[in-house]
């Protein structure tokens, strides 16, 4: 659900309301958004309501390097490639499915019924709203570095992406002890970056532990293999 549905009217129950300011993440500060399925109109990013858990997550293979002569030792460690993924539980609603909210005509809206019917993969804006006590001078990252830009944003949030998702599996479960109904997708990712930082990415960004950067690591201080 979102403050858009597919009869285009705002139900007053779903309005959004205020968030305790907190040192903590506080869940009621993460917003999450996709992209409006209603036609006729030009795509637009709105809020995902009725939201109950959303999991982004990375993960890679780390070969370890050894070395004939040398013992029992780790010359290196290479990194391999990373998996980007994320799952999300939505409570379904009427007018407002969890393929619906990702932007496909499913639903009240349309035929859509299945993964096989998906042609299209679909973006993710995921915001952390800072608290109001945090201001531009205490964020890091003002000149590149990560993607606090408050400035730019006027609000302040750190914003990410995660761009070209594909559904891996759709649920919905029906109990009878809980007469609500949830539907949960993983989605594999194909990116994920920070939207205000694009320009910066490269083999030239300040991604932190380099040698010329803040916090270094000694690995390749001095060393001359």
């Amino acid at each position: 659900m979102s403050k858009h549905t597919t009869q285009q009217n705002t139900p007053y129950v779903y309005r959004y309301g205020t968030a305790p300011n907190t040192a903590l993440v506080n869940t009621l500060k993460v917003k999450l958004f996709s992209f409006d399925d209603s036609e006729g109109t030009t795509p637009v990013m709105v809020q995902v309501g009725v939201l109950q858990e959303w999991t982004p997550g990375d993960s890679r293979s780390n070969t370890a390097v050894r070395s004939i002569g040398y013992g029992d030792q780790i010359a290196e460690i290479n990194p391999g490639v990373t998996e980007l993924t994320g799952s999300a539980s939505v409570m379904a609603l009427y007018t407002r499915n969890i393929m619906q909210v990702f932007g496909y005509v499913a639903g009240v809206s349309g035929l859509v019924r299945s993964l096989k019917h998906h042609r299209w993969p679909f973006d993710i804006r995921e915001e952390i709203v800072l608290p109001l006590f945090i201001d531009g001078a205490n964020l890091r990252g003002q000149t590149g570095g990560d993607n606090t830009r408050a400035n730019e944003q006027q609000a302040k949030s750190i914003v990410t992406y995660y761009e070209g998702c594909w559904m891996n599996d759709y649920n919905r479960s029906y109990t009878i002890g809980d007469v609500s109904v949830t539907e949960s997708s993983s989605v594999i990712v194909t990116d994920v970056y920070d939207p205000f930082q694009i320009n910066g990415y490269g083999e030239g960004m300040q991604s932190g532990n380099g040698n010329e950067d803040r916090g270094q690591s000694r690995l390749f201080g001095n060393t001359t293999v």
